[in-house]
């Protein structure tokens, strides 16, 4: 057997998340078997991190200094939706679509439009909604499903203050569809703020033609979000960005942005 110390990284990502976590603890159970050896590891799998199990299995898999069982020197647990969302403000930060005057202030409010409000929309909410507020500028959203009441039981029982108490009527739903004439009056009302439009219906067509339409409207910069990845609509131009790649993967990367970002915000 080795004697050493060892650095590895593992990655559970089938899209079932049951299986990554059983996967994960057959890995954990091979580790207890490495003896003599230091061992640093880190763990990202694909599962839904809002359970109660994926929570307990954070908990007991994570090895500190009085453990005699190995584990795992982190665990980070993504689940699709979101780690779309984390993709998607990862390509294309809303900082970037905001204009700032010469002491670092936002000129306009940030607004983001939400076609499409299942798990996916739901994740991109939360993720634009961390990234997307600036100082003295209130952060805005137009939610357009027309199944709308059917599908955000799950995310006001979550997150109640977002979407019932802390920001309304800055989040606005809208029970129709993106290919509804109302859907341009609304965008017409509110085209002098900077526009954040994602697309994430659900079907991968119609979320392509909606796109499309949107930018032969509009002109506006679009982006769709699917389980195959990140779409950027601008110019006539399209880019695809995938999700699974190793910035938003790594542990350790994630950590350091999470304390770059917190240092800039402690000596501001």
């Amino acid at each position: 057997m080795y004697s050493g110390k060892v650095s590895v990284n593992f990655y559970c990502m089938k899209r079932d998340g049951d299986e990554n976590i059983l996967f994960a603890e057959k890995i954990k159970s091979q580790l207890s078997g490495l003896k003599n050896t230091e061992l640093d590891s880190t763990l990202t799998l694909l599962a839904n991190m809002e359970t109660t199990e994926g929570e307990q299995f954070q908990e007991n898999n994570i090895t500190d200094g009085e453990e005699t069982e190995k584990g795992f020197g982190s665990v980070q647990i993504l689940d699709r939706p979101y780690l779309i969302a984390r993709s998607l403000v990862h390509c294309y930060p809303p900082c970037d679509i905001v204009e700032f005057d010469e002491n670092g202030q936002a000129k306009g409010d940030f607004h983001a439009v939400i076609i499409g409000f299942g798990k996916i929309g739901q994740a991109v909410l939360k993720n634009l909604f961390l990234n997307g507020q600036f100082s003295d500028r209130p952060f805005k959203a137009e939610i357009f499903d027309p199944d709308y009441e059917n599908v955000s039981g799950y995310i006001k029982k979550r997150c109640p203050a977002l979407m019932n108490n802390y920001l309304c009527p800055e989040i606005k739903p809208h029970l129709f569809s993106a290919g509804n004439e109302k859907f341009y009056e609304v965008l017409d009302s509110i085209k002098g703020d900077n526009l954040y439009i994602v697309v994430c219906t659900g079907d991968k067509e119609t979320d392509r033609e909606t796109a499309k339409d949107i930018m032969a409207v509009t002109g506006r910069e679009v982006y769709e979000c699917s389980y195959d990845g990140i779409i950027c609509n601008s110019k006539g131009k399209i880019h695809k960005n995938r999700i699974y790649c190793r910035d938003l993967l790594d542990v350790e990367k994630a950590d350091q942005t999470a304390m770059m970002f917190n240092q800039v915000y402690t000596d501001a």
